[in-house]
Formats: structure tokens, sequence, C-alpha cells
């Protein structure tokens, strides 16, 4: 899929607001505006591959999450 994670979780989230209370959705754009766009935002989704989401996986766990 040759589009932006950031183009697509916006689509996500227009076509989730009637399946998810508004508090379920405020605290999934909170977590993933703050996880996961700032490192994958940009990227087109079929060019991420499985070396990226480690890189992401360790550059979290260095912050301390889990």
């Amino acid at each position: 899929m040759n589009m932006k994670v950031s183009d697509f979780i916006d689509i996500y989230f227009e076509d989730k607001k009637s399946e998810l209370k508004e508090r379920s959705i405020r605290n999934k754009k909170y977590m993933i505006k703050a996880h996961i766009v700032p490192y994958f935002g940009n990227k087109a989704m079929n060019s991420i591959t499985p070396a990226d989401l480690i890189q992401w996986q360790n550059m979290m766990r260095e912050k301390g999450y889990s």
C-alpha cells in the first residue's frame, strides 16, 4: 500500500468513529501520535520493513516503554 502511515491513521479514525467510544479514540490518537507518527508518519506503508519495526521497538524500550 503506497500510502503514508499518517494518512492511513486519519482514515482509520474516520472509519472507527462510529464503533469506538470518544475516550477510546482520544487515548488511541494520543498513543499513536506520540509514539508511532514521529517514527513512521512520513513512511509509505509498503516501505516499512521488519528491521524498521525492530529499530522502533528498541527505541521504545530505551525510553522505558515495554
